[in-house]
């Protein structure tokens, strides 16, 4: 019997404020559900384990993670899918 494989995808988007700008960043990728669920833990244990995750006590992973350097562990994966990031500013100019 030949397994069945389902294919997963997750996108991420995060609003806020940058330099007292509005901001917008989306995060998406695709893998395999199994890649998905597990790969997210082993980058935080890793960046743990490396000493880049330096924020003590107990807080959720997008109050303690390097967010960039979250999402680059993500890209060096071979094989994990594609990924894709957005960052979103407003703009702004006077008007003559």
């Amino acid at each position: 019997m030949k397994a069945v494989v389902f294919g997963g995808a997750v996108m991420v988007e995060v609003k806020g404020e940058a330099d007292g700008k509005p901001q917008t960043i989306r995060y998406g990728g695709t893998a395999q559900i199994r890649q998905g669920t597990g790969t997210s833990v082993a980058i935080g244990a890793k960046m743990l384990a490396e000493g880049k995750i330096k924020s003590p006590g107990v807080f959720a992973p997008e109050g303690c993670i390097p967010q960039m350097e979250f999402i680059m562990n993500f890209l060096n994966i071979e094989g994990f899918g594609d990924a894709w990031i957005t960052i979103k500013q407003k703009m702004s100019v006077d008007l003559l």
